[in-house]
């Protein structure tokens, strides 16, 4: 059934072409063809004389009836280890893709990891939002905090800090600024390379820091952004500063009573964590990082 409805849509296309360019058919070739429902043997691809045509399903020399990259990426991203989509594959496709070709598709996440760390912090349009000014973005409020996460070093198993920053615009929408994993344990140096790094990629001083009884967080931000406050106790500051604070400007009270913005991001990246047990080195923690940080912005 499935081969009948492409072919169709390839002759209704081919139609359509031909009256457009003035051309004439010039028959077809048959290909073999991988579809998420399986294997199609000997589609018809219908052509026309001059060249330049080729149903909207098919790339010239596509096989595939979706981008395969994309579905490994998409499944990893879902949390299933390199073991499951091998596994899964090999009964989608009937054809066998091991864990080893399988982490290597998913490497370029890697490089998508190491790019959103050195990105510019600027407004980038949206679909039905209102930017209230032009260039570098503005967070007045920021959330930091850390997560453990198993990771695998030289042959041993051992919890290792990720250090997490997500930033509340002034529209209210949360979005993940930074995560940076650590083979050490939390610390203020680290914290103030972090805050420095962002203020150089163009992060506005905020109003307010939240944090989550850390020790390191409040002496980088009093170093690195020095007008900013920052907030572990929260309850009298939240009265006496709603006292002040314009209407407009109270959409954003809801979000600094606690972190569980930064929570929810952070129980995201353990649930797929969990899936995986240990990374087996650190570059596929880092894979894990960006496609949750990805999905959640």
């Amino acid at each position: 059934m499935e081969k009948e409805v492409l072919e169709t849509i390839g002759k209704e296309e081919r139609k359509a072409f031909k009256e457009e360019h003035e051309v004439r058919a010039n028959g077809y070739y048959q290909r073999d063809l991988l579809t998420p429902m399986g294997a199609i043997e000997d589609l018809q691809v219908l052509r026309v004389r001059t060249g330049g045509f080729h149903p909207c399903f098919l790339e010239p020399h596509e096989r595939h009836l979706f981008k395969l990259e994309e579905l490994i990426y998409a499944m990893y991203a879902g949390g299933l280890s390199t073991r499951d989509i091998s596994r899964t594959l090999e009964a989608l496709l009937e054809s066998k893709y091991s864990p080893q070709r399988v982490s290597l598709i998913t490497q370029k996440a890697l490089e998508k990891a190491e790019a959103f760390r050195k990105r510019k912090i600027e407004i980038i349009p949206w679909e039905n939002a209102l930017a209230f000014s032009q260039g570098p973005k503005w967070y007045p409020i920021i959330y930091v905090d850390g997560t453990f996460l198993k990771v695998r070093r030289e042959g041993i198993v051992g919890e290792e800090v990720v250090y997490l920053v997500l930033g509340i615009s002034e529209e209210g929408l949360k979005e993940v600024l930074t995560f940076f994993p650590a083979s050490f344990r939390e610390s203020a140096e680290v914290w103030k390379e972090i805050l420095a790094d962002l203020k150089e990629r163009g992060l506005k001083e905020p109003l307010l820091f939240i944090g989550d009884g850390l020790i390191g967080p409040p002496h980088a931000v009093k170093e690195i952004y020095p007008k900013a406050d920052f907030q572990s106790c929260l309850l009298e500051k939240m009265r006496q500063s709603l006292a002040k604070v314009r209407k407009r400007g109270q959409e954003l009270q809801p979000f600094i009573y606690t972190t569980n913005a930064l929570e929810r991001f952070q129980k995201e990246v353990k649930r797929r964590a969990k899936v995986i047990g240990s990374f087996s080195q650190p570059e596929a923690e880092e894979k894990i990082l960006l496609m949750v940080t990805e999905q959640m912005n």
